[in-house]
């Protein structure tokens, strides 16, 4: 697949999920984590951001180089879809950066930077097989660039409906 557009399509997917889950969190609630604890909103978008951002730096290092091979067992992974199913919560793997929460438009506006950034960086790749290089994830195993960019869409799905839960406890 050469063809970046049907991973921009699941991106803005994603994103107007989490637009119309952020929506109904009010402004004053936005730093509130729910009752019986977790993340507030806010935390969960820096999150996002910081993840988003983490892939397309990493992504942009490995292309730099020559892909790798990566052996038949190394191809076996978790079903990319998993990461949107939330029956069983994830601890992440990168911490969170506190000094990042901000109020409801800032943390949409990092959120949007970094989508921006996905984009331009899938565009300056367009004509190469992505599915040439990997990367380990750290729950589904070594993975394409374009499935890592399938799960940016459904990790932020997966969000979305975090974030609706939390205004469920409103």
């Amino acid at each position: 697949m050469t063809n970046i557009d049907p991973l921009i399509r699941g991106l803005e997917r994603a994103r107007a999920r989490l637009a119309a889950a952020a929506a109904a969190v009010p402004d004053a609630k936005w730093q509130v984590p729910p009752p019986a604890g977790g993340w507030s909103a806010a935390e969960v978008c820096v999150h996002l951001a910081q993840v988003e951002t983490a892939i397309v730096d990493g992504a942009r290092k490995i292309l730099a180089q020559p892909p790798r091979p990566v052996s038949l067992r190394e191809r076996i992974h978790w079903p990319i879809w998993m990461v949107a199913v939330r029956l069983v919560k994830a601890k992440t793997p990168i911490p969170l950066a506190a000094g990042l929460l901000a109020d409801k438009a800032t943390s949409l506006e990092r959120l949007r930077t970094a989508r921006e950034a996905t984009v331009a960086f899938l565009r300056e790749n367009q004509g190469k097989n992505l599915a040439a290089w990997s990367r380990k994830h750290p729950r589904l195993g070594t993975i394409n660039f374009y499935a890592w960019f399938q799960v940016v869409a459904l990790h932020e799905v997966r969000h979305a409906k975090q974030i609706q839960e939390i205004v469920e406890t409103f």
